[in-house]
């Protein structure tokens, strides 16, 4: 899937608690040389930490920041297909079912994002806003 993107928008306007205009944003989804005719099948956007978590049909997970449309963490989860996914509010997270009937549940680790995007990513912005939003350690 060369050039895929992933674009957010704001599908009503003028909502936002604070009345400032979502500026669109979008950003590459990358897919590793074994998976490059991987594609994205679900996708669900975490009220809780403001993420969206994005499963492909080889069973990667991406997770992006919803405001900002940047990666936080690309990671294959499940070797078969995921076929369905739903958000699963109690962790702010998502649940999915895989093709050998696999239940499995995604979440922010809430001890570690901050130091990790701090690290990893060397977004201190991006770091600072989740951690303020979501009172979490390490900002």
């Amino acid at each position: 899937a060369a050039g895929a993107k992933l674009h957010v928008i704001e599908v009503q306007p003028g909502t936002r608690p604070d009345g400032s205009k979502f500026e669109k944003k979008n950003s590459d989804i990358y897919f590793p040389a074994e998976a490059a005719q991987d594609f994205p099948v679900a996708m669900q956007v975490s009220n809780k930490y403001n993420v969206i978590y994005m499963v492909t049909k080889f069973g990667y997970l991406h997770v992006y920041d919803l405001e900002s449309a940047t990666v936080i963490y690309a990671n294959r989860i499940s070797a078969e297909t995921i076929f369905v996914t739903a958000n699963h509010d109690a962790s702010g997270g998502i649940i999915g079912v895989n093709r050998k009937g696999q239940v499995l549940c995604v979440t922010v680790d809430e001890a570690n994002i901050v130091p990790y995007i701090c690290k990893q990513l060397s977004n201190y912005p991006l770091a600072l806003r989740l951690a303020v939003k979501n009172n979490l350690p390490g900002a």
